[in-house]
Order: structure tokens, then C-alpha cells, then sequence
């Protein structure tokens, strides 16, 4: 009975096993691009690109060419790529996750540019936790949380989380919906520059 009982979570940690071995296998493929590398300049009000050229890292085929832009704070822009194209690459290169390529990227430092990705994350803890961001700055007072819940909608979700401080498996507990709510509500608490959403 406990293999019925626990089917969900063998499923789950057989996946994100699956996960991991394919990222090591493909970690174990890569090789350091050729030429200049990817330059990531420290800046505030701006995220800009400079003569970026993003290839893939496998075969070296282009996915970006020649990339000129700056990008204001407080802008909206809506990027749209033909089909086919990985627009994640231009994403993870920004935040310095994506090495084949060259050119400059200027962006305000590391936690004043949230990602947030189409299936977040959230690993296990309390609600605050879940959604403290990750600066340097006060501590986020509970009407704070409360109002960025309230805001987004997900009020719900504090409801059957019983406190803020009550430990819970995010994972189980809430939907994909709910994630992207909790992830958006940490963005509202935040207030970074930029954030990127894909």
C-alpha cells in the first residue's frame, strides 16, 4: 500500500531525476564557444544589448544576429520571434545562464532583473519564504503580502496555507495558475527594474 499511497511522488522524484540526468548529459556535451565571450556590464535604468549574437551551443547554427537595443526602466516591449526561433536563449543570456554567443549585455545587477519563467518553481517552505524577494532591502511586513495577494487575486491561496509561517510543499499544494500568481506576487514585492517574462 505504500507504493499506492506514495505513486504521486515516486512519479514526481523519477522526473525530476530524469531532469537532472539529461541536464548533467548535456553539461557534459558542452564546449566553450569560440571567440569573445558574452560581456555583462553592471548598469541602472537600462537593459540594453550591444552587437549581440546568440548561437546554439550544439553545431554553433546562429539564433541571434547583430542584436541592438536599449530598453528603458519603466518600458513595456512585447518581443515576438518567427517561428522556430528559441527566444529562451535571448532570456538566459540576459541573466548570464547562456555562454555561446558574444557581444555586451547591460543590466542593473543581479537581483534588480526577475525572471520568470512559464512553469515556476517553488520549492518547499513557508508562504513568506515562498515569497521574500531575494534583496538585501527591509523585511516584507504581512500587509504587504497580504495587499501583493490581494492584488493578483490569490488571496486564496493564503487561506488554505493557514499562515505565513506554516511549512507546505508548494509543488502538491498549489496548480500551475497558482504558481505563476505566488511568482508574479514575489515580482510585486520586489519592485526590481526589469522583469522578464517568457
Amino acid at each position: 500500500s505504500l507504493i499506492v499511497t506514495q505513486i504521486q511522488s515516486i512519479s514526481s522524484y523519477g522526473a525530476v531525476v530524469a531532469r537532472l540526468s539529461s541536464l548533467a548529459d548535456a553539461l557534459d556535451q558542452v564546449t566553450e564557444p569560440d571567440g569573445e565571450p558574452i560581456t555583462i556590464v553592471d548598469t541602472s535604468g537600462r537593459l540594453a544589448y550591444e552587437n549581440l549574437c546568440l548561437h546554439s551551443p550544439h553545431g554553433g547554427q546562429p539564433l541571434v544576429t547583430s542584436l541592438s537595443l536599449s530598453i528603458e526602466s519603466g518600458t513595456r516591449l512585447l518581443v515576438t520571434t518567427p517561428e522556430n526561433t528559441p527566444l529562451e536563449a535571448l532570456f538566459f543570456a540576459t541573466v548570464g545562464l547562456w555562454r555561446a554567443g558574444e557581444g555586451v549585455i547591460a543590466r542593473p545587477p543581479g537581483d534588480r532583473v526577475l525572471f520568470v519563467p512559464p512553469l515556476p518553481y517553488l520549492g518547499p517552505g513557508p508562504l513568506r519564504e515562498v515569497l521574500r524577494p531575494r534583496t538585501s532591502g527591509p523585511p516584507i511586513t504581512d500587509h504587504a503580502i497580504e495587499a501583493a495577494l490581494g492584488e493578483l487575486g490569490a488571496a486564496g491561496v493564503l487561506a488554505y496555507a493557514g499562515s505565513l509561517d506554516q511549512e507546505h510543499d508548494w509543488q502538491k499544494l498549489v496548480g500551475p495558475g497558482e504558481r505563476q500568481l505566488l511568482m508574479l506576487a514575489r515580482v510585486v514585492l520586489a519592485r526590481p527594474e526589469f522583469v522578464l517574462l517568457y
